[in-house]
């Protein structure tokens, strides 16, 4: 897009225009998607990392100072986004799989138990869903 449509579009935003916020993501999501790319390697993370950065983007029109650098505002907040999730993901501990075996950790079918009348299957899911949250809000 050229400069002059991007301004135009950048003060529809502004305006809370629901729009102007379809185009500028259609005109901008796969080159924010590469930014997230160089720092993420899962695609699932990516779109999440992707979707937190337009929340951002869309809620923070007040602070671009300049329309005409709309898009170095964009990728840089993407960037940060991008950034701060991966500095999360590598900081959560991990087990090797044999580590798991060996102490006892995998829990099979037949063993599978229940918390508190939650069956094991749905707690994990809980937590994987809060882990998700809490790493893409970062």
């Amino acid at each position: 897009m050229f400069t002059m449509e991007i301004t135009r579009l950048i003060e529809r935003c502004k305006q809370g225009d629901a729009d102007a916020l379809g185009e500028l993501y259609k005109a901008y999501a796969q080159q924010m998607r590469g930014v997230c790319r160089r720092y993420i390697s899962d695609e699932q993370t990516v779109n999440d990392v992707l979707h937190d950065a337009f929340v951002i983007i869309f809620t923070s029109f007040d602070r671009l100072r300049d329309s005409n650098k709309a898009e170095a505002w964009m990728t840089a907040i993407t960037r940060n986004v991008a950034s701060k999730c991966k500095n999360h993901l590598e900081a959560l501990p991990t087990v090797s799989l044999d580590e798991t075996s060996e102490a006892g950790l995998i829990v099979t079918e037949d063993e599978e138990r229940d918390v508190r009348g939650v069956p094991l299957s749905e707690v994990v899911k809980m937590i994987d869903a809060q882990r998700d949250c809490r790493h893409a809000g970062h």
